[in-house]
């Protein structure tokens, strides 16, 4: 992937000037755990999901200090074929924290397309009118994922690659993050992408 620098969604901190890989691991249903493929499969990250919560939400932690970096949540909706998440800094669910939205698409010849509209102003409202990235899911059983800028065919920035079956009971993924790319967010979207089903065997 070509090096692209999109500035912070979560943080600055999570900004590498070189490129980071990660391979999250489902644990249980709910669980998962991040860790980083250049630092010898260091625990990074870890993400817990809130049983009996509805709608549904995911907390991305920082592993050394277990602070939730991210919360992610399902958002109701009227259409059972559009599945929208919002995703907040911190553990709060507050419109003032909001940092992005997704909006997953209907299957259209085996392959998945989420919108990402990034939160804005003093309100930090999103607009679906504008889509700030495009996640594209194909390639076999929808198991490769590309981020991109703009729309479907921008520039790549991340990717989002499932490695196991459908039948097994803890899939793996492989992020690989351009340069300048927000690892936080790229790792939100992945545990979006898991929750929802997007990427599927």
């Amino acid at each position: 992937m070509a090096p692209t620098t999109t500035g912070a969604v979560v943080d600055a901190r999570f900004c590498a000037p070189h490129a980071t890989a990660f391979t999250v691991s489902k644990k249980s249903e709910r669980n998962m755990s991040i860790t980083d493929d250049a630092d010898g499969g260091a625990a990074v990250m870890r993400v817990e999901g809130q049983a009996w919560c509805w709608p549904r939400r995911s907390l991305l932690l920082d592993a050394a200090s277990c602070q939730t970096v991210v919360t992610v949540k399902r958002c109701p909706s009227l259409l059972p074929v559009t599945r929208r998440w919002e995703a907040f800094r911190g553990g709060s669910a507050s419109p003032e924290e909001l940092l992005f939205a997704t909006v997953s698409q209907p299957w259209v010849f085996s392959r998945g397309v989420v919108h990402v509209h990034l939160a804005g102003g003093g309100n930090r409202r999103y607009s679906e009118r504008r889509v700030d990235y495009v996640v594209v899911c194909g390639g076999r059983d929808g198991r490769e994922c590309t981020v991109s800028l703009g729309r479907a065919n921008g520039p790549a920035v991340a990717k989002i690659n499932r490695t196991t079956g459908p039948l097994d009971e803890q899939p793996e993924y492989n992020v690989s993050v351009n340069p300048g790319v927000d690892r936080a967010f790229v790792l939100a979207l992945t545990v979006i992408l898991d929750v929802d089903f997007v990427v599927c065997g």
